[in-house]
């Protein structure tokens, strides 16, 4: 019995009693194929002016009211990632699918598919990562606790120990731990909604080079049936497309998520071919209730406007395939994969890299002003993991009685000053100009005792 079985069934009356909105109620399949569209359609005007950027569409879209927008997490006021995202520095969303039985809706459900979406506005690019589930990491439920566990598993955990944030937040704190990316926001998806957008679509059209025979395919009621799809071009309903963005038994997880990508290139390319101005109404009434987000109406509207110019030939997609993990046994006798973590952190920092952080190639020195003699060795690794290349660190001369964190920008690298501040959890008003031409470094952190920084920067290097 695994330790998520024995949790869940310890704490099943707790689970019971979960508010409805922190658990998902449907989900599963097929995310890496939906996962863009939903990021363009979750509104009728902000997202779906997103997706239709991506996919380069030139077109005008109606404005949809706030109050028509159940699916959307509201915020009365924009949260601080809108800074972010005005400032055009990437921006990483986590999409997660649930595998949700009939028997266990409004319980917690490990993630049947996680993936990256990455945009940064500045070079206007972007890009998807899409993360095995059998992926064997270290899952954070606590600042003393980390259990070892498929990474599919964090949404449970997160749920059933009341982690800050529930499921998704523990979900993203696993995705930073062991991938190395920093998430923004997340987005959890309705498997319902995808069959909904296919058939409202009338079908997408795709070219299989063999046959896709699965004698194995899951069915809702934990049973199993044989599917079956011709090799040649075809068009396929919202169903058989599942079918092929879901099954993995003939060509492993691996060839599953290649499938989800091939059909998401032939999604888009039904979608410019057809037109989806006059679909929209009945596939926006599809996807009511069918997804869970922390994106805000303002911060989506904001991703839209930034993401207008960003070409297809500028849209990459990777994997965690077999060129970066490991397949073992566990000791209780799980099939599971360890990742290869230098060359899984090559891949991100080559996927993920910020645009503006590169250019503008900062020096930093971080400085410790208070008695805890590695935070500043800490805060400088945090940093590095954050894309800045250029860190060293140290002590401030004299007596370590700072109070507040203070950013000092000698030679006008306001761009990675105001990125230390936002990582850090920083006001601006902690940032002070200063010109000096003849500083040693471009900018200076200058750590306080009354700073409060992200625990994974605390954490660092420990």
């Amino acid at each position: 019995m695994t330790e998520i079985r024995r949790r869940r069934e310890s704490l099943a009356q707790k689970v019971l009693a979960l508010p409805h909105g922190r658990l998902i109620a449907f989900g599963l399949g097929a995310v890496a194929v939906i996962a863009w569209i939903y990021l363009g359609l979750l509104l009728l005007s902000a997202l779906t002016r997103l997706i239709a950027s991506l996919m380069g569409w030139n077109i005008q879209f109606p404005v949809v009211p706030a109050k028509l927008l159940p699916g959307v997490v509201s915020q009365s006021q924009p949260s601080s990632q809108i800074a972010r995202i005005a400032k055009e520095a990437r921006i990483n969303i986590l999409v997660m699918g649930l595998d949700t039985r009939p028997d266990e809706k409004g319980a917690p459900t490990r993630t049947d598919t996680m993936l990256i979406f990455t945009l940064d506005a500045h070079s206007k690019t972007a890009g998807l990562l899409s993360i095995p589930r059998d992926l064997w990491v270290d899952i954070p439920v606590s600042d003393k606790n980390v259990i070892k566990d498929r990474i599919n598993a964090a949404n449970v955990y997160g749920e059933i120990d009341d982690y800050p944030g529930g499921g998704p937040a523990l979900a993203m704190a696993t995705i930073e731990k062991n991938i190395g990316v920093h998430i923004d926001y997340y987005l959890m998806i309705d498997f319902d909604g995808f069959k909904g957008i296919i058939d409202t679509l009338g079908g997408v059209t795709v070219t299989l080079d063999e046959p896709l025979i699965d004698n194995e395919y899951p069915t809702p009621d934990y049973g199993t049936m044989r599917i079956y799809l011709p090799a040649g071009t075809q068009k396929l309903n919202g169903e058989k497309a599942l079918w092929y963005a879901r099954s993995r038994h003939q060509d492993s997880d691996f060839g599953r998520m290649k499938h989800q990508q091939n059909l998401l290139m032939a999604i888009r390319k039904d979608a410019l071919r057809i037109g989806i101005i006059p679909k929209l109404p009945q596939l926006y009434s599809k996807m009511r209730s069918t997804f869970k987000t922390d994106l805000s109406i303002a911060e989506i509207t904001e991703l839209a406007r930034l993401t207008k110019d960003i070409d297809s030939e500028n849209i990459v997609g990777e994997t965690l395939g077999t060129d970066y993990v490991d397949g073992f046994v566990t000791s209780e006798g799980a099939d599971v994969l360890a990742p290869r973590k230098e060359k899984i952190r090559e891949l991100v920092r080559g996927m993920f890299y910020d645009s503006q952080l590169r250019e503008e190639g900062a020096t930093v020195q971080v400085l410790n002003g208070t008695p805890s003699s590695p935070l500043a060795a800490k805060v400088a690794e945090y940093l590095i993991n954050q894309g800045l290349t250029k860190v060293t660190y140290g002590n401030i001369a004299g007596t370590y009685d700072k109070q507040e964190t203070m950013i000092i920008d000698y030679t006008g690298k306001e761009y990675t000053a105001w990125f230390i501040s936002d990582v850090l959890k920083l006001s601006d008003a902690k940032i002070e100009r200063r010109e000096d031409p003849t500083a040693d470094v471009d900018l200076r952190v200058i750590l306080g005792k009354e700073a409060t920084f992200p625990k994974e920067a605390a954490k660092s290097g420990s």
